[in-house]
């Protein structure tokens, strides 16, 4: 595996939101966003970015493991767009209850033993206080993963708790807002929205 240079990510904390009645969004989910913060426009550049760094790092295809289910738009978009063969695999972890970390991970129906020798990709949608990608990583290595790497579509620093052990190749940065859309979803809501959106508050809390 090589290493290259990373580009810096994009960073939409200071972003304003646009007017949802600009955006091509469903009638029934309008009146609980706030506004667009990244067009779907922005993401693909992005993606695109982060699929040509990331294949820039090795001579053998990856084992990819897509952090389901939110991270499956990203995942596909970026496999796709990046330009050597990938080997697929699917991870379930949940850390949440709610809007809120339970403070640990459980891995579902996934064998870590595929990890063993491999360099592995970790695709994440958000990195949000690091708990579940850092349990990741830590179970990778436990497995004997050759290498490790993260890539993540969206990072939310203000929201960080923990170190995940490795430095991962982030898309944008966002702000500390509860964010919907690009299959994101908030209980298995708006996952169909091609933009990165805020939710109202009154709508999760």
């Amino acid at each position: 595996m090589k290493c290259t240079m990373r580009s810096d990510p994009l960073d939409a904390r200071n972003w304003s939101l646009c007017p949802v009645e600009q955006f091509d969004v469903k009638e029934s989910y309008r009146k609980d966003l706030a506004g667009i913060l990244i067009p779907s426009g922005k993401i693909e550049e992005r993606v695109k970015q982060l699929a040509y760094e990331v294949s820039q790092d090795y001579t053998k295809p990856p084992l990819a493991v897509c952090m389901m289910t939110g991270a499956l738009k990203f995942y596909g978009d970026l496999v796709m767009r990046m330009n050597i063969p990938v080997t697929p695999e699917y991870l379930t972890a949940t850390s949440q209850a709610g809007t809120e970390s339970k403070g640990k991970v459980d891995f579902h129906g996934f064998d870590f033993d595929v990890m063993k020798d491999q360099d592995v990709v970790i695709v994440e949608d958000i990195k949000d206080t690091g708990l579940t990608l850092r349990e990741t990583v830590n179970e990778s290595w436990k497995a004997g993963a050759a290498s490790v790497k993260v890539v993540t579509a969206f990072d939310k620093p203000a929201r960080k708790k923990h170190d995940i052990g490795v430095e991962p190749h982030i898309g944008i940065t966002i702000p500390d807002k509860y964010v919907v859309g690009y299959w994101l979803d908030f209980k298995g809501r708006y996952r169909d929205i091609a933009h990165l959106c805020v939710l109202k508050p009154e709508i999760f809390q």
